[in-house]
């Protein structure tokens, strides 16, 4: 038999979302919105994230008891490098997002991801403002608040808008 550890990153029931732009991305929000998997409908507002935010990544830790976001962009051209978490177990209206950390630098369009078998989260890319350029730092963040963000290494280019997935051997 195979020993294999196997990590379910998404959950069965609910999905999330936090903050966005509404077109023409001039009205930020500080909405922390809930989906159900189970069945087609719309999203519930469960609560607040810590600012109007968009361009903001998120994830959660494992066991899925939180989720974490980081980086974000406040108005343009703000960015901010902070790292943010909100329960999962909390009743709808008081998922509240909390600032936990700051990321090394103010950065929003970033990947995020969960490292399930080391239980920490990672960061990649992004564009760090005020100058709007895009970065190729591989970032860490502990899930434990405070938070411990750490420059774990660069990415082989720049990148912006990019995404982490889990697989059984390495989490992100």
């Amino acid at each position: 038999a195979r020993d294999v550890n196997v990590v379910y990153h998404q959950g069965s029931n609910y999905a999330y979302s936090s903050g966005g732009a509404t077109p023409p991305s001039t009205t930020f929000h500080d909405i922390n919105q809930r989906y159900a998997l189970a069945s087609s409908g719309n999203a519930t507002d469960v609560g607040e994230a810590t600012n109007v935010l968009t361009n903001h990544g998120l994830t959660t830790d494992f066991p899925m008891t939180h989720g974490y976001g980081a980086g974000s962009q406040t108005s343009w051209p703000t960015y901010v490098g902070e790292i943010t978490r909100f329960p999962f177990a909390a009743s709808p209206g008081a998922i509240d997002s909390s600032d936990i950390g700051e990321m090394t630098d103010a950065v929003a369009q970033l990947g995020v991801g969960t490292d399930a078998v080391n239980n920490k989260g990672y960061i990649v890319g992004g564009i760090a403002g005020p100058a709007a350029s895009q970065i190729d730092k591989i970032q860490t963040f502990t899930f434990a608040a405070p938070t411990t963000v750490t420059d774990s290494g660069e990415m082989a280019s720049k990148v912006s808008q990019g995404t982490l997935h889990d697989n059984e051997s390495y989490g992100w």
